[in-house]
């Protein structure tokens, strides 16, 4: 993703899963990020089912350790590869002085981001 902070955008990658040993298998093969608990465990005693939530494990990192994380699994990447490919030309720009403090460029990398992370359906290609 890439959000603002500060007023200058900013790349990351977050990973969500509510199995918290596929996040740390993460952070021991890439030696980069932390994972935290992002929503606790809501049990329920309602309609016969033993929970309403798992608990949510997130797993990310930023900037520079998410740009070498990227490059490292982009040869493999098949749906994201068009966003690793945006965010890693964002980290790029983003080391240069003078492209940094032009707020243009970065606004308009933010909503193609966006846009190429919008939910719903995405056309097929030609191979499907």
């Amino acid at each position: 993703m890439l959000y603002l902070r500060r007023d200058v955008v900013a790349m990351r990658i977050a990973i969500t899963n509510t199995h918290v040993g596929v996040l740390e298998w993460i952070v021991s093969k890439t030696e980069v990020g932390k994972v935290q608990n992002q929503y606790p465990e809501r049990p329920s005693e309602l309609n016969g089912r033993e929970f309403i939530r798992k608990a949510t494990y997130n797993w990310h990192c930023n900037a520079d350790a998410a740009y070498s994380v990227l490059q490292q699994i982009r040869p493999f990447l098949k749906i994201k590869g068009e966003q690793a490919d945006l965010a890693m030309e964002t980290q790029d720009r983003l080391r240069v002085p003078g492209l940094k403090a032009d707020r243009s460029w970065q606004n308009e990398y933010r909503l193609r981001m966006k846009e190429l992370n919008r939910r719903g359906t995405a056309p097929l290609d030609q191979e499907g």
